[in-house]
C-alpha cells in the first residue's frame, strides 16, 4: 500500500516537470513548437494519469522521462554547477533548487516569479521547484509537528523513508560545516541507478525526485541553503555531503 501511494503522486512530479520545461521554452526562448509540446504533455500526464487510466509502470517511466528531460535542458543551457537547495523564506513561498552555470560562487536573490536568475559577472543560473517537492509535501503533511534543526530533518526524512517506503534507511549528521545525508535504496534502487547511468550529472545538479525530497527536507528543517558539495555511491548506500551557504 505504501508503494502504491508513492507511485500515485508520481504523475504530479512528471507532469510538473514537463509543464515547467514548456513554460520556460515558451517564455525565454524561441522554441515554440517543443514548448507547446512539453506543456501539453505535462497537462496530459497530470490529468490522465490521475484518473488511473494508465498502468503504474507507465507512470514510473514517465517520471523517469521527465527528470531526464529536465537534466537535458540544463545541459542545453550550459548549467553545469552543483545545485543549492534553498528553503522558503521572505521572498520564496516554496523551496527551490538553484543550479548555477559553473562552479558556485554565491547565492543570488531568489523570488517566486523568477526562474532564470542573473548573478555577478554576467553568470546565469536557474531556480526550480525541487523535483522531490511533492514527496516532501506529502511527508510533511503526515507529521503534525516537527522539531527544528537536525532533529526536524530526521523526523521528515524518517517519514519519507519508513512512512512512505522511499528508502530502506536514511541518516543525517552534521560535522562542522558539512551535512552528510546517507540513503539506502530499496524498491527504487534500480530506478535511481538507471537515472544515474543515463544522466550522471543529475545527482549533483537537482537529484532525482527521491533524493531531492530528502535534500529539500534537510534545507527546510535547517532553514538554511545547502550546496551539494559532493555525491558518492557506496553500495548499497548513496551519500550526499551538503555545505551550508552563508
Amino acid at each position: 500500500m505504501v508503494r502504491r501511494r508513492t507511485l500515485d503522486i508520481s504523475h504530479w512530479i512528471a507532469g510538473g516537470i514537463f509543464v515547467g520545461i514548456g513554460l520556460y521554452l515558451l517564455i525565454f526562448t524561441n522554441y515554440n513548437t517543443p514548448g507547446f509540446g512539453s506543456l501539453f504533455l505535462g497537462i496530459f500526464i497530470s490529468l490522465v494519469m490521475k484518473g488511473g487510466l494508465v498502468e503504474e509502470e507507465v507512470s514510473k517511466s514517465s517520471l523517469e522521462s521527465g527528470v531526464e528531460s529536465l537534466d537535458l535542458l540544463l545541459d542545453d543551457l550550459g548549467l553545469s554547477g552543483n545545485g543549492v537547495f534553498v528553503p522558503e523564506g521572505d521572498t520564496l513561498s516554496s523551496p527551490r533548487t538553484y543550479v548555477p552555470a559553473g562552479s558556485f560562487q554565491r547565492l543570488p536573490e531568489l523570488y517566486d516569479e523568477m526562474m532564470v536568475v542573473s548573478s555577478e559577472g554576467g553568470r546565469v543560473g536557474i531556480s526550480l521547484i525541487p523535483t522531490g517537492k511533492p514527496l516532501f509535501d506529502e511527508a510533511s503533511s503526515r507529521l503534525e509537528n516537527t522539531s527544528e534543526g537536525i532533529e526536524g530533518a530526521r523526523e521528515i526524512m524518517g517519514m519519507l523513508s519508513h512512512g512512505m517506503g522511499l528508502t530502506k534507511s536514511c541518516s543525517i549528521r552534521e560535522d562542522e560545516e558539512v551535512i552528510s545525508i546517507r540513503l539506502t535504496h530499496g524498491v527504487y534502487g534500480d530506478y535511481c541507478s538507471k537515472l544515474r547511468e543515463n544522466r550522471p550529472d543529475i545527482c549533483v545538479r537537482t537529484g532525482c525526485p527521491i533524493c531531492s525530497a530528502f535534500l529539500t527536507a534537510a534545507c527546510s528543517a535547517l532553514s538554511e541553503p545547502l550546496l551539494i558539495k559532493d555525491f558518492e555511491v557506496r553500495q548499497p548506500h548513496i551519500i550526499y555531503r551538503m555545505e551550508r551557504v552563508k
